[in-house]
């Protein structure tokens, strides 16, 4: 199709004539919208021109009018890093194109796109040569197949726990009836008997003493033996309550 062009009968030569606030670049030969200040660039662009007329002038890798566009993410290797997947932006540091990817997806490095990424818990995951890969976080290293937090002296295990290993891997060594990687966890307390003492009742703790869990029974309250959990207790002056095996 043949587009008709202005002729300048003067100059005996073709002119370009731009529509609307729009002036002609005459650098890239084209019409742009012009500007006044380098805030009215995005990505990193500056204003500037000369004759008048100024323009937003883009960092390499970032078209348009006013630097939107962003090549890479366009078009580009990230141009699938958009939506739900993850958000392509121009980082101003590093001068080139980065693809953030939304909770529970990583970057594939091969494939230059956002994908679920999940690895069992204290793990992190990552893309490696486009292969999915799995690590201890930070502070936590592998354990009977298992990333658990490791420690360096005893004071950072919890309820009679000690600090110890071998490899160059120390981790909190529990006593009988606790768990979890600083040794924090009661068993009983968390889910056997005594699991109904807390909140208002009670308290269930470890006792270091007796090697043990215990119910501690809040104001007005006794345990019951048979139920395993604080119950209000009250009888007359100068009496005590407690409950009895029936």
């Amino acid at each position: 199709m043949t587009r008709n062009v202005p002729f300048d009968l003067d100059t005996n030569a073709a002119v370009c004539k731009c529509s609307g606030n729009k002036k002609l670049n005459d650098q890239k030969h084209k019409c742009e919208e012009t500007c006044e200040e380098d805030a009215e660039c995005e990505n990193g662009g500056t204003c500037g021109g000369k004759d008048g007329k100024k323009f937003c002038q883009c960092r390499s890798g970032v078209v348009g009018d006013t630097c939107k566009t962003v090549v890479v993410c366009e078009s580009g290797i990230y141009k699938d890093c958009k939506d739900d997947a993850g958000t392509c932006s121009f980082d101003l540091d590093t001068n080139a194109a980065v693809c953030k990817c939304s909770d529970n997806k990583k970057l594939n490095d091969q494939k230059h796109k956002c994908e679920d990424c999940a690895c069992g818990e204290n793990e992190d995951c990552s893309f490696q040569s486009g292969v999915k890969t799995c690590s201890c976080k930070t502070g936590y290293a592998k354990d009977g197949g298992i990333c658990k937090k490791t420690c360096e002296e005893d004071a950072e295990c919890e309820n009679g726990g000690t600090c110890g290993g071998k490899d160059g891997k120390k981790f909190c060594q529990c006593r009988s009836g606790v768990v979890g990687d600083t040794c924090k966890t009661v068993v009983v307390c968390k889910s056997g008997i005594y699991k109904d003492c807390k909140d208002d009742a009670g308290t269930c703790s470890f006792d270091l003493d007796t090697n043990a869990a215990v119910c501690k029974c809040s104001d007005n309250k006794k345990l019951n033996d048979q139920k395993h959990k604080c119950e209000d207790c009250a009888c007359g002056e100068n009496e005590d309550c407690s409950f009895k095996v029936v």
